[in-house]
């Protein structure tokens, strides 16, 4: 599970329509490799009826979440609150929503955590992490006494670290204990080094410093090629203000998986910081094309870009960045501020106009659409 893409194991109906439409694969065109998806759905449209075709599905909220488009969020939050769909494919659509959360879909992730599927409701905990502290808090609380260990170990994972001034005492304590059960969770199988790495992320989390980069130490040494970790621990050296402890463990990553754009981009990033700008834009370009669906890498490559005066050059890879992901906020953002900046405030505008319409409750954006309109006049 470590390699490919987790399964669900389930045998389903050909739906050679919906490979068509998505590119999912079917078993029709497994066998039959000289055909297309189009004349697979053909002949099932000519055996069973144009009907079979129209059966409930949800590969089409998946498939625009996991693509960037516009109405992910409400695809998903539909999906969401379908008792009717396969809890697996609920907790997977909750799971995707992170990226697309609003005031307009947190509805969904709130009834969420009252489903019946216990694989629901840890879903739900995970994508509370966007909403602020105080809402995560009030929201998860409850499921501190759930009656599945997983539920109540994705709780702690969330709020683990929260100011004691947001808890009550009983859900201090009720928090203590669930931090507890996550860590013995990941003790369960201490002989691999994800789980140390995950250990150290929950100790980041609380504060806990040098436990946390004692995980990262002994991941380590379980695996002394596991560049996760090694990219983990230069970010610790970076937030201790270590960047010269942390450049060794990029360059020894990079050296043992080339081709994994992780360590090439902290690397970047680095450089940047210490004003090798060249090698600093080079290491992030490099980055960015070596995983152009991962678009946060573009975006940090256009700031990048920005900060040292090719601002042309920032809002080209913005917009190639936008065409893949096209309800990217961050995107969308900086495509904003560049082009308002670059003295173009009708582009600026027609973004701004894009994220209104992503999210129209967002009062920072209304603020900014009101501004921009001010200044096309």
């Amino acid at each position: 599970m470590v390699v490919d893409a987790r399964r669900d194991h389930s045998f389903r109906v050909p739906r050679p329509d919906l490979s068509a439409k998505f590119g999912a694969p079917n078993a029709c065109t497994q066998c039959h490799k000289d055909k297309t998806s189009r004349w697979a759905a053909d002949a099932v449209v000519k055996w069973f009826g144009p009907a079979r075709s129209t059966n409930p599905e949800f590969v089409g909220a998946l498939n625009a979440a996991r693509r960037g488009q516009l109405d992910a969020e409400q695809l998903l939050a539909s999906l969401i609150a379908d008792s009717a769909k396969p809890g697996i494919a609920r907790a997977t659509a909750l799971s995707l929503l992170p990226a697309y959360l609003t005031s307009q879909s947190v509805p969904a992730v709130r009834a969420a955590l009252a489903d019946s599927d216990a694989l629901v409701r840890a879903a739900a905990v995970r994508a509370l992490e966007p909403l602020p502290q105080q809402e995560r808090v009030s929201m998860a609380t409850p499921l501190l006494g759930d009656s599945v260990r997983s539920v109540r170990i994705e709780v702690a994972r969330l709020l683990a670290g929260t100011p004691t001034q947001l808890l009550q005492d009983a859900q201090k304590a009720a928090l203590d204990r669930a931090v507890l059960e996550l860590i013995a969770s990941e003790m369960a199988t201490a002989e691999r080094p994800e789980n140390h790495m995950n250990l150290s992320l929950l100790y980041e989390q609380m504060g806990r410093e040098d436990d946390a980069k004692s995980e990262l130490m002994m991941a380590l040494r379980l695996d002394p090629k596991f560049t996760p970790a090694m990219v983990n621990l230069a970010d610790w050296y970076r937030a201790q203000g270590r960047d010269a402890y942390a450049e060794p463990w990029l360059e020894k990553a990079i050296a043992l998986a080339p081709n994994v754009p992780d360590p090439i981009h902290a690397l970047g990033l680095l450089k940047i910081r210490q004003k090798q700008y060249a090698e600093g834009l080079t290491l992030l370009a490099k980055a960015a094309a070596m995983q152009p669906t991962n678009v946060r890498y573009s975006y940090v490559y256009a700031v990048a870009l920005n900060s040292s005066g090719q601002s042309a050059k920032a809002i080209a890879i913005l917009e190639e960045a936008h065409k893949r992901r096209p309800a990217d906020r961050e995107i969308l953002s900086a495509l904003v501020a560049f082009e308002r900046d670059a003295g173009n405030v009708p582009s600026a505008i027609s973004y701004a106009e894009q994220l209104a319409q992503i999210d129209p409750n967002n009062p920072e954006t209304k603020a900014l659409l009101t501004a921009l309109r001010g200044r096309r006049h």
